[in-house]
């Protein structure tokens, strides 16, 4: 099972028809950065999700959107792709994009599709928050 959540606001509530993705969303950065979880594995059944959640995230951001990875067990060449073209929409937008890969396997598919050229990958959520 595959969890996708954006984390925007300071307290939690259910996803409603408005917000797109599925799962709690909360701020715990504040405004100016968007965290994106991504629980489970990141395939093409999760494409859609996986891509409104991203671009809800990109449109309201205001310094960087930032995409945790650590708790991803498998992420689909097609899903990295969708990463990919994150890094365009908020560089047009003038936003950093941030990732947490969390593990290898994770860390060398971002790479083989080139994410991570342009974006930040960072070891911890920590690094990342604070990039």
């Amino acid at each position: 099972m595959t969890a996708i959540a954006v984390v925007p606001h300071t307290t939690e509530f259910p996803a409603t028809p408005d917000t797109p993705h599925r799962g709690l969303a909360r701020d715990t950065v504040g405004p100016f950065r968007i965290v994106v979880h991504v629980e489970g594995e990141a395939d093409v059944s999760v494409i859609g999700d996986l891509r409104h959640a991203l671009e809800y995230a990109a449109k309201r951001a205001r310094h960087a959107v930032v995409v945790d990875l650590r708790n991803t067990s498998f992420l689909g060449i097609r899903a990295a792709a969708v990463l990919a073209a994150t890094e365009d929409t908020c560089r047009a937008a003038g936003i950093e994009l941030h990732m947490v890969a969390g593990s290898r396997p994770v860390e060398r598919v971002l790479e083989v599709v080139g994410v991570g050229t342009r974006s930040r990958v960072h070891s911890s959520m920590y690094a990342a928050l604070r990039a």
